[in-house]
């Protein structure tokens, strides 16, 4: 059965939203799985989480639909989006596809606190890591903000 996860970007590190602003015609990317490596699956959903790094805007700017299984891949696309190039490496990871952008719409972390399900997100509980499973009722949740977008 498919599982939710919210992958965390840091904007130190990686430049999501400009990743996200390119994707008008080719949607793919990829992401590294340092934590639940055995759990991520193709066909999962991912919901993209930019950081906050002190603007006070972190929150959910994409949602993709993972499309393969963990494997060692190096950064095939997206290699301008890498703030230090000394990050690029082999790692474990997953190809996503971005099947939704919310860039200009995106579901911040304020809404999301207030929300009676969705502040108990982990990410908002505890948001040191990449890798954060989304339980079922939440994933749910989140699709019915997204449908009201």
């Amino acid at each position: 059965m498919a599982q939710c996860w919210i992958f965390q970007a840091n904007p130190d590190i990686f430049d999501i939203i400009g990743e996200l602003r390119s994707l008008s015609s080719y949607p793919l990317s990829h992401w590294t799985i340092r934590q639940h490596r055995k759990d991520v699956k193709c066909d999962d959903t991912a919901f993209i989480w930019k950081a906050d790094t002190g603007e006070g805007n972190a929150g959910i700017y994409a949602v993709a639909k993972v499309i393969s299984d963990v494997v060692l891949i190096p950064v095939i696309w997206g290699k301008e989006y890498w703030r230090n190039p000394n990050d690029i490496k082999v790692e474990p990871r997953v190809i996503i596809w971005y099947t939704k952008q919310l860039v200009y719409t995106p579901i911040l972390k304020t809404t999301l606190v207030a929300h009676p399900v969705l502040k108990d997100l982990k990410i908002i509980k505890q948001p040191q890591g990449t890798v954060f499973e989304v339980t079922d009722r939440q994933c749910q949740e989140l699709d019915k903000i997204i449908l009201s977008l």
